[in-house]
């Protein structure tokens, strides 16, 4: 984890929580839930399986754990990861992109090693930054 990185997101995640996740401005608190699990997941679980279980819809969890996901892709678009096209209002299969990404790239250990450390640090600035928003 690097504190260099994660400032590096924290910019990108203030400007697009109230895009996605903020409603008559407030933030659902099940997404700071869902985010500080997410890198207990990744180290449990692994990558691929973790992106999984975010990216799916009809989970019948409470909230909408893949739109973290949309933000997360965009983070990490925003900071270098250059084969993550942007987030378009059209795309509506933009939450698995990181999945199909990973699953492209799995036989790839220090691409799969490189997006875990990645999404662990835009993670841990995700939630560092869903405090800074009113949680309903």
């Amino acid at each position: 984890m690097s504190k260099k990185r994660i400032e590096d997101f924290i910019k990108p995640a203030l400007a697009l929580i109230p895009d996605h996740l903020e409603e008559g401005g407030k933030v659902d608190k099940v997404y700071k839930g869902y985010i500080s699990s997410m890198g207990a997941a990744m180290i449990q679980s692994g990558v691929l399986p973790t992106l999984a279980i975010f990216s799916a819809k009809e989970s019948g969890a409470e909230g909408q754990r893949w739109k973290l996901l949309r933000i997360l892709t965009e983070m990490l678009r925003q900071n270098g990861y250059d084969m993550l096209p942007a987030l378009t209002a059209q795309d509506k299969d933009s939450e698995n992109r990181l999945l199909r990404f990973a699953t492209d790239h799995q036989n790839h250990a220090a691409t799969l090693l490189k997006l875990r450390r990645d999404l662990m640090d835009a993670s841990v600035a995700l939630k560092l930054t869903l405090r800074t928003f009113n949680l309903k």
